[in-house]
């Protein structure tokens, strides 16, 4: 009596990106399993270890993305045709560059000094909030305070400087420790420290 093995499942490489054409869902395969490539489907609650043979995602169902076809932090797919020496730049960021690495593309990985200093200015831009749980109101950016408000006692409107919170990250603070500061009054520069 022989017996026949079970043939193998097809596995994708990991990082391949898997889309579900029913409800236009991503997925990444993070592992593979006995029965086939495990898949963590984004924004799920819970990722859930489904399985799926490599012959169920080349199903309408499904469109696979190999690796080198997105970039694992950003998510963009890669056009091969705009890839020079294994660089991209990504479509949400001009800033910002992918790189093949190990099999996957990867944000930053290429970027210039002055591309990394933009993008981390964007980033700060972008998280600024207004504090307003006290009498003085106050901006906040990277850890910096501004606070503006009305004086009833001087009757003015006051701006007031805040750098020494302790909250600013050590990479904005300048080689002596100092919080590089520039504070302009309509065009005119009244202060100015780095």
């Amino acid at each position: 009596m022989s017996t026949t093995t079970p043939a193998a499942p097809q596995l994708l490489p990991e990082h391949t990106r898997v889309l579900r054409t029913s409800d236009g869902r991503f997925g990444t395969v993070t592992a593979h399993g006995a029965e086939g490539n495990v898949i963590t489907w984004d924004g799920a609650p819970r990722p859930a270890s489904v399985q799926y043979t490599r012959d169920e995602l080349v199903e309408h169902a499904y469109r696979v993305f190999l690796p080198v076809q997105h970039c694992m932090c950003c998510g963009d797919l890669v056009d091969a045709g705009d890839t020079q020496e294994g660089y991209t730049t990504c479509c949400n960021d001009r800033a910002c560059t992918c790189a093949a690495v190990d099999g996957a593309y990867e944000c930053g990985t290429e970027q210039p000094a002055e591309a990394q200093a933009e993008q981390r200015a964007q980033e700060l831009n972008r998280a600024a909030y207004l504090d307003g749980n006290s009498n003085t109101p106050a901006l906040r950016v990277g850890g910096l305070a501004v606070h503006v408000y009305r004086s009833a006692e001087r009757d003015q409107f006051i701006v007031s400087v805040h750098p020494d919170t302790g909250d600013i990250p050590d990479d904005l603070l300048s080689p002596t420790g100092n919080v590089p500061l520039q504070i302009t009054v309509g065009d005119a520069v009244v202060y100015d420290a780095r």
